[in-house]
């Protein structure tokens, strides 16, 4: 038979050796293997990808809009005691921190900004202070009286 005489037996240790087809085939289906682990390694990034991509169309929920509007607002307060400005300020500044971030969102509303990216946008507000833009908020309001106390 054919099989008995491709499978030889070594002399000095009595063991069935390894044709060299059936060396040649193992590292074939070594390298095959190789090559689809490759295809699932590029496919699980093309997906961890997409993820990212659609979490970043998921809008804002509703909480989340009204806390970074809340955000602004109250970051609106402090820069206007930061730069004696008068209260009528509030809601120009407001207005600007609000444009700026949208611009870098580059949606038309708070409410369309992606939910991923919350904490970034929270943070920009937090850090939001731009002196042209207050410049010309306070030669806008300055000669409006204050109502403060």
């Amino acid at each position: 038979m054919m099989l008995d005489k491709e499978l030889m037996v070594n002399q000095e240790s009595n063991l069935p050796t390894i044709p060299d087809w059936a060396g040649a085939m193992c590292e074939q289906m070594g390298q095959s293997l190789r090559v689809m682990a490759e295809a699932i390694k590029a496919t699980n990034e093309s997906m961890e990808m997409l993820k990212r991509q659609m979490q970043q169309m998921v809008p804002l929920t509703r909480g989340q809009a009204n806390a970074l509007n809340k955000q602004i607002r109250e970051r609106a307060i402090d820069l206007r005691e930061q730069y004696c400005l008068s209260q009528q300020a509030d809601a120009s500044i407001a207005t600007a921190i609000r444009k700026d971030v949208k611009l870098a969102a580059g949606t038309r509303s708070i409410d369309e900004l992606p939910r991923a990216l919350y904490g970034v946008y929270s943070d920009q507000v937090a850090m939001w202070d731009s002196y042209p833009v207050l410049k010309g908020i306070k030669q806008r309001y300055r000669g409006v009286k204050s109502n403060e106390p």
